[in-house]
């Protein structure tokens, strides 16, 4: 019989042990550690939600609207990104509908992670006379001014593109 000193499977044991127990007990550094670099996290710099690029296009009386945004997902789980979580909100209340494809599924935003994706909504002329706020979960960006936007004054099939919320003269 072996004594237990002479045993390299209890050393190897005991040494692992301590290990596991040394990394466990390792302080983990914080964003306010000057030790750590003192910059905070990317998800803390950035918007949740950020308005990259409009895109309108006329369509004789109506227009499309592709708007392209990035959106930071803090979720444990994957964001769908249609009705009831994506809004397109009229200024003096109500809700453009989207214009969605039956080729093309809403984006989808995974767990944790930041996305760009683009979201189309199908707009009547009358909508462009108030403001346009696109609200994702609370998150809420201002896509277009109360100021009147007057269809008839692109030209059918013609575009209008601008980066941010557009400010109609």
């Amino acid at each position: 019989m072996k004594s237990t000193l002479a045993r390299p499977e209890l050393w190897l044991l005991a040494a692992a042990s301590i290990g596991l127990w040394l990394w466990i007990s390792k302080p983990k550094p914080t964003s306010e550690d000057p030790s750590s670099g003192g910059a905070p996290p990317e998800s803390a710099l950035t918007a949740a939600l950020q308005l990259d690029r409009c895109l309108l296009q006329r369509d004789y009386d109506s227009a499309r609207l592709d708007l392209e945004i990035t959106y930071r997902n803090d979720s444990p789980r994957p964001l769908l990104l249609h009705s009831p979580s994506v809004r397109l909100l009229i200024g003096k209340g109500g809700e453009v509908p989207a214009f969605i494809l039956p080729t093309e599924p809403p984006p989808q935003i995974p767990a944790r992670s930041t996305q760009s994706c683009r979201l189309r909504y199908w707009l009547d002329a009358a909508h462009l006379n108030d403001s346009l706020t696109l609200d994702i979960l609370g998150q809420r960006c201002e896509v277009k001014n109360s100021r009147p936007l007057n269809l008839r004054d692109l030209d059918n099939q013609g575009t209008r593109q601008w980066t941010g919320s557009i400010t109609a003269p």
